[in-house]
This record gives C-alpha cells, structure tokens and sequence, in this order.
C-alpha cells in the first residue's frame, strides 16, 4: 500500500497512437521497418486508452525474480508475464537482441556505439556530439527516434538526445538487425518499477489487463488521441515540400499537408501563383463593398433610433429591421472572410492588419 501511494503522483507515459498506414499516406516511409521487426500490433492497439489507477496498482504489485519474465497482482487477478505471454497478447514474432541492461552495445557487436551513430546521422563526415539529437538525423530517423521514447520506451520528459539504447535501437531498425521486442518491454517494466520517475507503457498494460478477463470498465480511463500526422511532424520542425518532409529554414511559412483522413475546407496558394494579383484585386472590391454597406447600414440604424424615439415604435419591430440589416452585413462579410482565408497573407502584414480591421469595426458595431 506504501508503494501504491508512493506511485499515486508518478507521470505515466501513456504511449502513442502510431497508424503506420496513415504515416505511409503522409510519406513517412518507416512501416516497413516496423514490419520486418514484427511490432506493428504493439504500435496501435485500439482503442487507445489508459486505466491509470489499474496501471499504478500493476507496477505497485509488481516483481521480478529473473530478466525477461514478471509478475503483478491486479484486482485479486495474478498477471504473469514472459515473452511468450507478450508476443501471444500482442501478435508479435520477435527474435533478436534482448535487452541491453547496461545502456551499451552488446561485446561482440557488429559496430561500435560511433560507428552506429554514424550509421544513423545524416552526415556521417561532419563531427559527431556524443549524443546525438533530432538536429543530427534525417527526418524519417527522427520519427523513428520519436517513436522509441514515446512507444517502445517510454518515458515523459525532453527527447532532445539520444541515450545508448535509443541509438541502438534506431541502429538495428534502420539496418533490419532483428530486436526482441518482448525482451525489451519486460526488462524496461521492471526497471520502471525499482526507479520510477515515470511509469512506463500505459496503453500496453491496459490492453494486458483486459486480456486477462479483469473488470476494469468500472474505473475510469484515460483516451490516448495523440498520433503521427502532418501536424506532428511540422511540430517536430519539418515542412512539406513536393511530397518530401524537410527541415524547416528559420522564417519560413509553415505549410501542413493534409492529413489523409480530412479533407480540406481550403486551398491556400503560395505568394508565387500568378492569379494571386487577380484575386488581391477581387478581394479589394469586394473591401469597398463592405465599406459602403457599413456605411449604409450605420445611417439606416440611426434612422430607425431617430424614429423609435419620435414614434415610440414597437421594440420588436425594430429589432426585426435591424437584424435584417445586420444579417445582410454578415453575409457581405462572411463572403469576403472565405476569401481572404484562401490567401497566404503572412508575407503581407497590412494585407492581414486590414482585414483585422474589418473583424474589430463589425465586432463593434455589431455590440452597439
């Protein structure tokens, strides 16, 4: 109960949603290794969720009397598991290197630790830092690289370098060395459990638990939304440009490519297109009528003012002729608001404080 407690305050790292077909669509192109490791069935399992409190009490409970095998009380329920348990529950084959309990390469390695960071930089000539970082590595490698601190190891905090273990781990996807998967996530448990400045795994143990029959729909959970899309990866400092992810020069315009699954509500143009002057000049024309309507709608509500206090209307048919106004002026606006939207205007500053401009004079009037 003591650990229990001791645990209550623990960030647990949940895990990601990694949708390895929609990262192909995205042009990421890293499914096939995770393919060839045999782990495309522990990168997503939906639904993405997380019973925290059952997680905190799996790790409370948990112990270990060997490497690559583990036990827990959950509920009254005994989990035991070992890697034949873990590939069964996750639809793994995985074969290869178990884990690397010192945070080094193995002694009869193929390489040394430099020579694979070598392997996995962009530029392998330039001088290497003795951690790499996101900067040192292309962007399908920093995907890569992602999704072991955030999936296969997790943990909470900064990515910004690489330990031995993701290096290695990054080494042996991008070469296809085979990685016990199993072996991996167990001992990395049960390091967990001994110094848990994070818990590990927290989609992974959820699914554990609910194929050992516990009822753990009683508590609640946690949903997982976060995933790898456009979004991610401009995030993580990449643009698209002609279908390729480069990195992304400081200053410029940000572009997103759609996600595959959404469709677009709007095509924006690049400053370069040429019916861009065209659709300047619509725009403005569309300005000065807006000009002229606000004009014409301001001298038609004083108006009706004038009236309501010379013949003491009735209020509700006053309102009436102004809402009537008011939606015509809506409608003028929201027509040029749609265009303007269709429009990269980051490069043109007065472009963006006019049609500002616009937005706070209607939001004005529109409160009066």
């Amino acid at each position: 109960m003591d650990f229990f407690i001791a645990l209550k305050d623990k960030p647990i790292a949940h895990g990601r949603v990694v949708d390895l077909d929609d990262m192909e669509a995205l042009n990421c192109k890293v499914k096939n290794l995770f393919v060839y490791q045999g782990w495309s069935k522990f990168l997503f399992v939906p639904p993405p969720k997380v019973y925290e409190p059952l997680v905190r009490m799996f790790y409370a409970n948990l112990c270990s009397s060997k490497s690559d095998k583990l036990e827990s009380l959950v509920l009254g329920k005994r989990i035991v598991l070992d890697c034949a348990m873990f590939d069964s529950i996750f639809l793994c084959k995985c074969s290869g290197f178990p884990m690397l309990f010192k945070n080094s390469l193995p002694d009869d390695f193929e390489i040394t630790f430099d020579q694979a960071k070598r392997c996995i930089a962009e530029y392998s000539s330039e001088s290497l830092p003795n951690q790499l970082g996101p900067s040192d590595v292309s962007f399908e490698t920093h995907v890569l690289s992602h999704i072991v601190a955030t999936t296969l190891l997790p943990r909470t905090g900064s990515f910004s370098t690489f330990s031995q273990r993701d290096t290695f781990l990054l080494y042996c996807l991008a070469t296809k060395l085979k990685i016990k998967l199993s072996s991996w996530v167990i001992n990395f448990m049960i390091e967990n459990a001994d110094d848990p400045t994070s818990l590990a795994y927290g989609m992974a143990i959820t699914h554990i638990l609910e194929t050992h029959n516990i009822s753990i729909s009683v508590y609640p959970f946690v949903s997982v939304s976060k995933s790898y899309n456009s979004r991610t990866f401009a995030s993580m400092g990449y643009v698209c440009v002609n279908g390729s992810w480069v990195k992304k020069q400081k200053g410029e315009v940000k572009h997103v490519q759609p996600d595959p699954k959404t469709k677009a509500s709007v095509s924006h143009h690049s400053l370069s297109n040429p019916d861009l002057a065209e659709k300047l000049t619509a725009i403005k024309n569309q300005l000065n009528t807006i000009k002229d309507l606000l004009a014409a709608t301001q001298s038609t509500v004083g108006d009706i003012h004038a009236i309501s206090k010379e013949t003491r209307s009735d209020v509700s048919k006053i309102r009436v002729a102004v809402l009537r106004v008011r939606e015509n002026a809506v409608k003028a606006f929201k027509e040029v608001h749609d265009r303007l939207d269709g429009v990269t205007v980051s490069a043109n500053a007065s472009f963006e404080q006019l049609k500002e401009a616009i937005c706070n004079t209607l939001t004005y009037f529109f409160r009066r």
